[in-house]
């Protein structure tokens, strides 16, 4: 995974830990907290980190590839159990 993309990453993390109505939005202006969908906004930055992933990618992405670029961990069923 690129710098880019890991920064990206971690300026997303870094704002959605910001309170609501204070979050930046990619040109640097405020959201207003009243028109925004928090399922929404986390399922289109899950789709752009897949879109990310994807145009870099020579070859269709594995389902590894997936899981990795969408923050996916496996659990071992084995190791889930206890």
């Amino acid at each position: 995974m690129s710098k880019h993309i890991r920064a990206e990453g971690q300026a997303r993390a870094e704002a959605h830990n910001q309170p609501e109505g204070h979050r930046p939005k990619a040109d640097g202006t405020r959201r207003d907290p009243v028109l925004e969908d928090p399922t929404a906004l986390e399922e289109i930055d899950l789709y752009s980190d897949l879109v990310i992933a994807a145009t870099e990618s020579d070859a269709p992405l594995t389902s590894d590839q997936i899981d990795r670029a969408l923050g996916v961990k496996r659990v071992r069923l084995a190791d889930s159990i206890g």
